[in-house]
């Protein structure tokens, strides 16, 4: 049963910390544990928002987790866990099974993106430890982390991603630029 909102009993228990709640809730045999609200948020993109890494975690023990569940903007819970630069539960999320790193949102960023143009050198790294990362993945506007990082002054993470075997570091955006004119910019 959901409000007018989407929201149902299990998302009101993650917003509200009720840990034994949630963990109650998520043994009845009929629960959606992917169940979006009226913007797209599953419990899991919840979870990530309120940064409750306890509550993260009972989730992603769940069967019927769908980690990747995409909500508002296209951004699901491991993009939502690098915009909060919470290493914990990116890390979570990373040692599920079924996590795909490589999702983007409605403009065609990653985690990867997002993280590299933040400076957050830690998730970047647990992120390029990932053996099915795509390096080189462009947004809309053909910018890829490399890029971001670059463009950003991030020079600690543009020293990891051009570590990264495949990295291809002249590749270019849809205007041309590379990532090294973007750091002389």
């Amino acid at each position: 049963v959901q409000d007018n909102d989407g929201h149902t009993a299990l998302v009101f228990a993650i917003m509200n910390r009720h840990k034994s709640a949630v963990e109650l809730l998520l043994k009845h045999p009929k629960i959606n544990v992917n169940i979006k609200n009226v913007i797209g948020l599953t419990p899991l993109i919840n979870a990530t928002m309120i940064e409750y890494k306890e509550i993260v975690e009972v989730l992603l023990k769940h069967p019927k987790i769908n980690v990747n569940l995409k909500g508002e903007m296209g951004i699901n819970a491991l993009m939502n866990a690098v915009g909060k630069g919470n290493e914990e539960i990116v890390e979570m999320l990373l040692r599920h099974p079924k996590i795909n790193i490589n999702i983007q949102d409605n403009s065609k960023y990653t985690a990867l993106m997002d993280a590299s143009m933040n400076g957050l050198r830690n998730i970047v790294e647990m992120l390029l430890k990932q053996k099915n990362i795509n390096v080189n993945m462009q947004s809309n506007e053909g910018e890829t982390a490399l890029m971001h990082a670059s463009s950003s002054g991030h020079w600690k993470v543009v020293e990891l991603l051009l570590k990264h075997p495949k990295i291809e570091v002249n590749k270019k955006s849809n205007n041309g630029a590379t990532a090294l004119l973007l750091a002389a910019e």
